[in-house]
């Protein structure tokens, strides 16, 4: 059984690849108990701009995971994604990032029942 989801991202961050995906990251989080969700986007900066980093919070609430925990994983000195952060935790959403895989993997992982 999966604990987690993993989003495993190969290039550039776009707000329509998150609208793309969105749809298969909602079917496979609600497999689990506690949505849980792991994005590797080493080699993958966002390349979206602030008010469309609004809008993917907005637009995951309507997706249905409001109180999901989420680890984003970038490559060590990648500031890309420091203000989707903000605008996540800001949210309300656990939401952290990290430079190493086995430190986000071991915090998403951290009181959950598996």
């Amino acid at each position: 059984d999966a604990a987690y989801v993993l989003i495993d991202v190969h290039m550039p961050m776009t707000l329509e690849m998150v609208v793309e995906f969105l749809p298969k990251i909602k079917e496979a989080g609600a497999t689990l108990d506690t949505p849980l969700f792991l994005f590797d986007v080493r080699g993958a900066p966002n390349a979206r701009g602030a008010f469309e980093d609004y809008e993917v919070y907005e637009y995951r609430n309507i997706f249905g995971f409001p109180t999901s925990k989420i680890a984003v994983v970038v490559d060590i000195g990648d500031d890309s994604y420091e203000f989707i952060d903000t605008v996540a935790n800001n949210a309300g959403h656990i939401h952290r990032i990290f430079s190493d895989l086995s430190s986000a993997v071991a915090w998403l992982l951290e009181g959950s029942k598996d």
